[in-house]
This record gives structure tokens, sequence and C-alpha cells, in this order.
């Protein structure tokens, strides 16, 4: 990579995470260029490894190779949608607003909290469930992946998909279990909304932010309703008419509308100032797929990376 391109944050990803759309926005909100470099699950591991990273703190929603990752020109590293966040908030541009105003800063905490792991993790199942037919699956990612690994998308995603529904746990059970939760979390949400205008008080802020863009794997946000950087979503006529309803039901809550209106008033216009394409990556890619005993030693490291946790994307 030239030297000229380092000047700016490098933001790694996986381009459909709902993860690193929240730390897209408070880059964009903060009104910071970046670079994003994107790759699909799985290659994202080696992405994250020549980073130099692999050394972030794994929770209950992610490992220590998960995405989003933020590469300072300094060289520092920030792991976790919510520590570039803060970052965003605390180099934001001048005349941009802050995400978290010191006043509210406990309220935000204790919504983000609890949006993480409620939200954040059920949406996905949800939403993976929801568009699992391979016609869905593949309309929505891979015209997201980077040029040279969307040339041979369907091959890439036709393999990986297995691995992450086996990963994730993603059963129809396991969907229901999320939806019922979601509802359970957008009931609450709806509750905050009765007595603020938005969800840590009378200003938008990182909470409102972290709830739209967890939220909008699920509600299926669409082009035309704001700056969404996840533009493949389906509409909602075209998911299993199973799950129809239940996307309705929670755009129809309060917290629902919330969200939309986030979207529509509130999401700023990318900030991104380049997208980067490691071709390299599909050469690894290309051998993972070409032998069976190095795609399950892939599939071993991509287990035992999740040390036993539920989830990496």
């Amino acid at each position: 990579m030239a030297a000229a391109t380092r000047r700016l944050p490098r933001l790694i990803t996986i381009p459909f995470s709902h993860y690193c759309e929240r730390a897209r926005w408070a880059l964009d909100a903060a009104g910071i260029a970046y670079e994003e470099e994107s790759s699909a699950p799985l290659l994202h591991m080696v992405n994250v490894a020549l980073a130099g990273s692999g050394k972030g703190k794994a929770d209950n929603a992610s490992s220590s190779l998960s995405t989003p990752l933020l590469v300072l020109p300094s060289g520092e590293r920030l792991h976790d949608s919510g520590a570039i966040a803060r970052w965003a908030a605390d180099h934001a541009a001048e005349g941009s607003p802050s995400l978290f105003p010191e006043a509210l800063r406990t309220e935000i905490d204790s919504v983000e909290a609890r949006l993480h792991d409620g939200v954040g993790r059920a949406a996905r199942s949800m939403a993976y469930w929801a568009i699992r037919s391979p016609d869905l699956f593949y309309a929505v990612t891979v015209p997201m992946l980077p040029p040279s690994q969307r040339a041979v998308g369907g091959l890439i995603m036709g393999t990986i998909k297995p691995l992450i529904f086996r990963s994730l746990g993603i059963t129809e059970k396991r969907a229901l279990r999320s939806a019922a939760k979601l509802e359970e979390e957008f009931a609450w949400a709806s509750g905050l909304l009765e007595t603020r205008k938005f969800l840590a008080g009378d200003v938008f802020t990182a909470a409102d932010a972290t709830f739209a863009s967890l939220a909008a794997p699920v509600l299926l946000i669409s082009a035309a309703e704001g700056n969404v950087a996840v533009p493949t979503y389906p509409s909602v006529k075209e998911i299993d008419p199973a799950w129809r309803d239940a996307v309705l039901r929670l755009r129809a809550t309060p917290a629902g509308q919330h969200v939309l209106r986030m979207y529509r008033d509130h999401r700023p216009a990318l900030k991104r100032a380049a997208e980067i394409d490691r071709p390299e990556l599909l050469l690894g890619g290309a051998a993972l797929l070409a032998s069976g005993a190095v795609l399950a030693i892939a599939a071993l490291v991509w287990a035992v990376s999740l040390l036993g946790r539920p989830s990496l994307l």
C-alpha cells in the first residue's frame, strides 16, 4: 500500500456486518475521512491478521479476529465498534455534533451496552435466517464484496455460508428465539421513547446510531429510506413469507419507526475516501477452496478463534 494512503485511518470490515455499519456511522458523523478495506467472512481473518492485529479482546459477540478494526495512521489499532465510535467522537471534525455529550454519557453507555448484546446478536441470527435462500443470500452479500472477490463471489459465499450458519448456530429454532428477543428489546426501546425524543435524552447520540445500525438488517432499511451502507437488503416482499410479519411488526413499533427516522434524518453521507481491494486475499481464498484439508484447517482455526462464543461476524 502506498505511503500516501496511510495518512487516513483504515477501517477493516465485513461489508454487510451491522457492527461494521455502527463504526462507519460514527466515523461519518464525526466528519472523519477514512479508507475501507472489506472482505468476505473468513477471509476477513486474514485481513485482520495482516493488519498486525488478532489481539483484540473477545466478548460474547465477537472474537479477537473480528471486524470492525480501525488502523490509525499512528499504527494504533482499535478493536470493537464501540471503541471506534468513542475514538471518532474524541477526534471529530470541527462543527460535527458529538455523539457522546458529556451530560448523557452514563445513559448512553447503559443503553449501548444493552443494545450491543440484545439487539446485535439477535438481529444477526434472524437476518441470516430470513435471507437463507441461495438467491437472496447471494443478492445481499456478493455485490458488497470488493471487486476481486465479487468476481467469484458465488463460489466464495457458497463455500462460506455453511460455516457462517454453523459457527453462529443459526437454525429456525434460534431465529425464532431471536425474533422474540428483538420484540422484547424493541418494546424496551419504545418505552424509552415514550418520555424522550431519542434513546438517551432529547438529542441524537451514539445510542440512537447504535440502535439503528444494529436493527437495520432485520428492518431491511432500503436505500430510499436513508444513507444506508448496505443497499442490497431485500424488500420485505422478497423474504420468506413466514418472516414478513415479524419484520413488519418490528417496523411498526415506535422503536422501529425511530430507526427509520434515524436513517432518514440523521445518517450522514459516507465519508469513505476510498475502498481498498486486496486481491492477495483472493489467492488465499482460492487455496482454501481448492483443498479440503486446508478448508478443514481454516474451519478449525475459525472455531478456535471463537473461544467458545456463539458468534464471529
